[in-house]
């Protein structure tokens, strides 16, 4: 019983699927979107640790965009809440030369 229930809950948590971004050039425009499954969508995506690098921005509907500015190297955490108020989240990292 115990084994059924702990699957039951783990297929309910939204679940972060993006596991590595393309990586961003200082001063050109950027986009990324975040994906994720389970839980009871539409998500509400947030920055839940860490930040973006100067120029970026993450929307509520798991996209980053803008134009970043500087070469920097950037890890945050980034965090899917569904409709229930559950949540995942998962460590990314942007990468810029």
């Amino acid at each position: 019983m115990t084994t059924i229930a702990s699957l039951l809950i783990h297929i309910l948590l939204p679940r972060i699927l993006t596991t590595a971004l393309p990586d961003p050039k200082p001063g050109q425009p950027y986009r990324a979107q975040l994906e994720a499954r389970g839980g009871q969508p539409p998500y509400r995506w947030t920055l839940y640790g860490g930040w973006l690098p100067a120029g970026l921005s993450l929307s509520e509907q798991g996209i980053i965009s803008g134009t970043p500015q500087a070469a920097e190297q950037w890890v945050f955490l980034a965090s899917a809440t569904d409709t229930r108020g559950q949540h995942g989240s998962r460590i990314l990292g942007l990468f810029m030369d």
